[in-house]
């Protein structure tokens, strides 16, 4: 392949800014060692643009597509909620014991006329009060607005989409028209399956990577999960459904769409995939390693998607752990056998034989164990003269010495203008004194 159709990151005219701390145009040379990486980084996506460190979550591309996935998984999750309640079943999208079939879940209505105990027919004699509550329950739950929660649209994005533990990112297309052809392959693949058609016929179209996608397996196991197969099933003659005629048909059609729906998300996260792969394997073309390694070690500590701080609590709590337990030459058990001896404190001073709580402002480094788990137990730190303020306290500590500074600031403005207030009052009030004077006679 020549040189000239090889997809190339620096292409777009978005780098003709200049870098946001040192001012140099991104497309000079020089940029890609001084501010690529280091004064500026790409979103998560490899879109063609910069962002400065930590504000690449702000890609206006990465949201608009986050947003069309979220309102997929919304549609689907609407499509799956009509097809339970076709079928009687009023129930959260998240199942609340995974391994129970359907058949356990009550049903509130039957589809034929003899199973409804409360059905009202012609010449029945007086409802009993049973038979009321189930009316009565019905018309609730069939009046009650339904409301897609965001744990179920999070849910069933985890039932359609598997963490790729083990994928393969390394391989990428190399040019636009290389991603074409894969595009046109991948919806050629499922255009197929959808038909249909078999699956012997799809391996002999599905020549390049990533396009031989097994649909068949992915809906199987997403239609299994979300207890659509099950369904499927207990529409048969004795499945126990009872849906038959036009029932069944708008069901047959409704498992028809979300079958659809499900195949198109699948191909277009696939897409997204492949194109995302292209533009980092141009990004990596354009820049140099180190810059590309300063990104990796920088989001091993903030998300590259919403920014925030990724937080290690397993291996925050056994390091605080393994400090305490230096400190104090002690083993857990030590400590928590010291700490159920010793801390027997007491604060009212009518009782004689009291034994007074430890001074907090005395010297740190002699605080017992016990001394130590009461002041935590009284929400007091303990800093121990070796232990040095992270990076978040002294955020703090800087945030609250500049408001403080600007409400000094703020006060020492306030005294001025009243004093010039005042005194703006008293030379009015002097000016009014002279006028209102009356001039003296002379004799």
């Amino acid at each position: 392949m020549s040189k000239a159709v090889i997809y190339k990151w620096e292409d777009p005219s978005t780098l003709q800014h200049h870098c946001g701390v040192c001012e140099r145009p991104l497309h000079h040379p020089a940029a890609r060692t001084s501010c690529f990486g280091t004064h500026g980084e790409p979103c998560r996506r490899f879109h063609q643009g910069m962002f400065m460190p930590g504000r690449s979550h702000q890609c206006l591309a990465c949201g608009t597509a986050d947003e069309t996935h979220h309102r997929r998984h919304c549609e689907i999750a609407e499509a799956l909620r009509g097809i339970y309640e076709s079928c009687g079943f009023y129930i959260s999208l998240i199942p609340p014991h995974p391994e129970a079939p359907l058949s356990k879940y009550p049903r509130l209505y039957c589809q034929d006329n003899e199973n409804i105990p409360f059905a009202a027919t012609q010449g029945s004699t007086k409802l009993t009060k049973r038979e009321r509550k189930a009316i009565k329950k019905m018309a609730k739950v069939t009046s009650r607005v339904r409301v897609i929660t965001t744990p179920e649209i999070e849910y069933l994005g985890s039932v359609l989409h598997l963490p790729d533990v083990n994928g393969d990112n390394s391989y990428a297309p190399s040019s636009v028209e290389e991603f074409e052809e894969i595009e046109r392959n991948l919806r050629y693949n499922a255009n197929v399956y959808t038909n249909g058609m078999a699956r012997k016929v799809i391996k002999g179209i599905a020549h390049l990577r990533d396009i031989d996608v097994d649909f068949n397996v992915d809906t199987t196991r997403i239609f299994g999960v979300l207890r659509i197969t099950e369904l499927v099933q207990r529409t048969t003659k004795n499945g126990g459904l009872g849906l038959c005629g036009k029932e069944l048909r708008l069901f047959e059609d409704a498992v028809a769409t979300l079958n659809k729906s499900v195949v198109e998300d699948l191909v277009l996260l696939k897409r997204e995939e492949i194109e995302t792969r292209m533009r980092r394997a141009g990004y990596l073309r354009y820049v140099k390693r180190e810059s590309f390694n300063i990104l990796i070690e920088r989001h091993k500590e903030i998300d590259w998607k919403t920014a925030e701080k990724i937080v290690q609590n397993g291996n925050h709590n056994q390091q605080k752990q393994r400090g305490y337990n230096q400190h104090n030459n002690t083993n857990p058990t030590d400590t928590n056998k010291a700490s159920a001896e010793v801390i027997v404190y007491d604060t009212d001073p009518s009782r004689p034989n009291k034994v007074a709580p430890p001074n907090w402002t005395g010297n740190k480094g002699k605080i017992t164990v016990a001394d130590e788990e009461l002041k935590s137990a009284h929400g007091v730190h303990v800093q121990d003269n070796d232990e040095k303020p992270t990076a978040e306290q002294a955020t703090i500590t800087a945030k609250k010495a500049k408001k403080a500074k600007r409400n000094n600031v703020l006060k020492a403005r306030k005294v001025q203008n009243e004093m010039k207030a005042a005194e703006s009052a008293g030379i009015y009030r002097e000016r009014e004194e002279r006028t209102q004077m009356k001039p003296v006679e002379k004799p």
